[in-house]
């Protein structure tokens, strides 16, 4: 049960991450919070 939740979860954000990645690569902007979840993820030195 655990590991098909953590399985479930790491799928949400990677379909987020790569949503993030295509609008982002097709000009649509990001919000900040959009931002902020995006520096999180890739960690400092990204931006």
């Amino acid at each position: 049960m655990d590991r098909d939740k953590r399985l479930f979860i790491i799928g949400l954000l990677v379909m987020a991450l790569g949503l993030t990645m295509f609008m982002s690569i097709h000009g649509i902007g990001l919000t900040p919070a959009q931002r902020e979840l995006m520096r999180k993820i890739d960690g400092p030195g990204s931006w």
